[in-house]
């Protein structure tokens, strides 16, 4: 499976990816000009419509000359664009890019003019919506954090300053209910303050089983994306019986089967069209889904 990241180079970076597999072939895939005023910064995410993601900030002027946009990567193009750049006037700061969820992007924006918030960004219409403004003190202020989305699909995040001491609080958004709630101020009892440049991490606490995480680490896919075969390591030797379904975006069956295995199996995706698919794979005890990109 390939890994891809974003490194320097002459200019302002370069989009690559590295092939473990096949000799650590390296291969530059993007190369970002001089006269490209925006830098990429932060990680990629990629999207069911195979393109990836990732923010780029501003990289001209002093401190008050600051922006950041939503950069789209179309790796079998070799192409870029930045398809939401930030208004100027406002100062905005975007300090930790944004996660991906059925469709669109989310994150949160610091401002020095007191106007943070967070964000839903739909990439089918390119429109950016602020979901949360952090105008009410008390319920944090100035999110310099990475948002998380937890097994539930609500979102969590931090927040630098605000909350009852000043130093910042920790929140959960519900894109469901389109609800903000504040779960907790940091800076008192020594718990911390002023988170920053940080994340939340979900575990399992051994009492909900919302989320497990060895069991969702078990399940490996590859090669993703993947031309003709992709493979499932279940991550174990036992001989087990898996029944397992392949679905286009609309929800459309397209290829379905039994096996016995121990430890991997592989589905032939030969007779798909290039595309994202999901497939969903079910041991008897537990029901995975994964997403593929077919070549």
């Amino acid at each position: 499976t390939k890994k891809g990241g974003i490194g320097g180079t002459d200019g302002h970076g370069v989009l690559y990816s590295i092939d473990p597999v096949y000799d650590n072939a390296f291969e530059a895939i993007i190369k970002f000009p001089d006269t490209c005023k925006m830098y990429p910064a932060d990680d990629l995410v990629m999207a069911d419509d195979g393109k990836m993601y990732g923010l780029a900030e501003f990289n001209d002027g002093g401190y008050w000359d600051h922006q950041w946009a939503i950069r789209e990567y179309d790796v079998e193009a070799k192409t870029f664009s930045n398809i939401f750049v930030s208004d100027l006037d406002y100062h905005e700061y975007n300090y930790a890019g944004f996660v991906y969820s059925s469709g669109k992007l989310y994150g949160v924006v610091a401002s020095s003019s007191e106007k943070a918030y967070l964000f839903e960004f739909d990439i089918a219409t390119k429109q950016l919506v602020k979901k949360v403004i952090f105008t009410n003190y008390a319920n944090g202020n100035k999110p310099k954090g990475k948002l998380t989305i937890s097994s539930d699909g609500t979102l969590w995040g931090m927040t630098n300053e605000g909350g009852s001491e000043g130093r910042g609080v920790l929140f959960e958004y519900n894109i469901a209910t389109d609800t903000y709630t504040k779960h907790h101020d940091f800076g008192t009892a020594g718990d911390g303050h002023s988170p920053i440049y940080s994340a939340l991490t979900e575990v399992n606490d051994g009492s909900t089983g919302i989320f497990d995480k060895k069991e969702y680490s078990a399940l490996k896919v590859y090669p993703n994306p993947a031309v003709d075969f992709v493979r499932f390591d279940m991550g174990s030797n036992d001989v087990i019986s898996v029944v397992y379904s392949v679905y286009d975006i609309s929800g459309n069956e397209m290829i379905n089967g039994k096996a016995d295995i121990s430890n991997s199996f592989i589905i032939d995706l030969g007779g798909l069209k290039s595309g994202v698919y999901v497939v969903k794979i079910d041991t008897g005890s537990k029901v995975y889904t994964k997403k593929i990109l077919k070549k």
